[in-house]
């Protein structure tokens, strides 16, 4: 919804997109992270882990609010039950009734935390979500030959951990905020901020290399694309 609010120039639909994780967060979250499938629901299911970690932190970047990317860390810290001795993650915790008594390590499951937990981790530099974005990788991997060409969502994380993300900061420029999203690289994270770049400008980094802050579309996919052609740390 964010990414269709930028690319159609329609706001409304952040405010849209923000309401309903407003929802999310006041009515589907537990206190320890867990996210409610329906209220007074199962709680705690990898997948819904994933989408709303993702989520919140998505809407982190679209309204540079560090509550909503502390929101998905709170999510994000629940995962830590659900890791499984031989690697990756378990479907839903242990105990469940009926069919959720029978946890199991699936693909999409994997790569769908593994990349909520890059996108935090780019958006916080912290080494925890790296390591859990890592391990997430590591249960798709093992899962892999059993999905043929549908093993591509672990192919798109694995491809992500090779190297350090773009994160592209921009400092009170909406328009070029919504320029820089409705471009939609996935593997570009775009951040809007208010302390850390130039007013009016935005800022490309990967690892510890930054480029010139700039003030063009055109200017910051330039640097997007040097700091992408460096050698893999």
């Amino acid at each position: 919804m964010l990414g269709a609010a930028a690319a159609w120039d329609r706001p409304g639909l952040a405010e849209l997109a923000r309401l309903c994780l407003v929802h999310v967060r006041d009515t589907l979250l537990r206190a320890d992270g867990a996210v409610l499938r329906t209220a007074g629901g199962v709680a705690g299911l990898l997948d819904d882990q994933a989408a709303v970690a993702d989520a919140f932190a998505q809407l982190a970047q679209w309204c540079g609010e560090e509550t909503w990317l502390h929101e998905a860390e709170r999510v994000l810290g629940f995962v830590d039950r659900l890791v499984l001795p031989e690697g990756g993650y378990r479907d839903a915790p242990p105990g469940g009734v009926g069919l959720l008594a029978h946890t199991r390590r699936l693909l999409p499951g994997n790569a769908a935390i593994g990349e909520a937990a890059w996108r935090v981790a780019a958006l916080t530099d912290d080494a925890r979500w790296r390591d859990m974005a890592a391990e997430a990788e590591r249960g798709a991997r093992a899962e892999a030959d059993r999905y043929g060409f549908m093993a591509a969502p672990y192919g798109a994380l694995a491809e992500r951990l090779v190297r350090s993300p773009v994160v592209v900061k921009v400092n009170q420029h909406v328009a070029l905020a919504r320029a820089l999203w409705s471009r939609f690289d996935p593997d570009v994270v775009v951040r809007c901020v208010q302390t850390g770049v130039p007013e009016g400008a935005a800022l490309a980094c990967s690892g510890s290399a930054c480029a010139r802050p700039a003030r063009t579309v055109e200017d910051v996919l330039a640097q997007v694309a040097a700091l992408r052609a460096q050698p893999k740390s």
